[in-house]
């Protein structure tokens, strides 16, 4: 168990074992909901700090460990639970409000940006027992499109509205 303080100050402790994800919260939008989103848990935003969260996390779960978002701030997962590198599409690839995704990687249901490179992001994966598959060439990434669309699957991927250049 580990211990936590929720965006309205209460004091919670929780299974490490539930926490999905870390990062840190947006400034710019939640800096009042706290420092830290914690996703698996019923409340998502914590006061603590997210490398606070993480190492607690890291000391129970060896396999907990971090990558970096497409803006360079490190996201923390378990590695042992993750699987990629997921390619990215051309959609993934068009201009971010902050950094550039590089490849990805997918958490339960949802896929993470980061902007580490397939190959760092498979040998992660691989070292933490996770499901590394060799990265594919994002050339080949229309074909799973095409499939993936006449299949009705979309994923979901995690802060999308965070990453997205509105612009763009």
């Amino acid at each position: 168990m580990i211990k936590l303080t929720r965006f309205d100050g209460v004091a919670v402790e929780v299974k490490a074992e539930l926490i999905v994800r870390v990062r840190q919260t947006d400034t710019g939008v939640l800096k009042e909901h706290g420092n830290s989103r914690v996703d698996g848990l019923v409340v998502p935003f914590y006061m603590d700090q997210p490398q606070t969260i993480a190492d607690a996390v890291h000391a129970e779960i060896k396999t907990f460990t971090s990558l970096n978002q497409p803006g360079g701030k490190p996201v923390w997962f378990d590695g042992a639970k993750a699987s990629g590198p997921v390619p990215l599409s051309s959609v993934n690839r068009q201009p971010l409000k902050e950094g550039k995704a590089n490849s990805a990687l997918q958490i339960g249901n949802a896929v993470q940006l980061v902007n580490n490179s397939p190959q760092e992001v498979y040998k992660l994966i691989s070292d933490m027992g996770g499901n590394a598959e060799p990265p594919i060439d994002n050339s080949k990434m229309a074909k799973i499109q095409t499939l993936n669309k006449a299949d009705g699957t979309e994923t979901q991927i995690w802060d999308q509205a965070l990453y997205a250049d509105p612009t763009s």
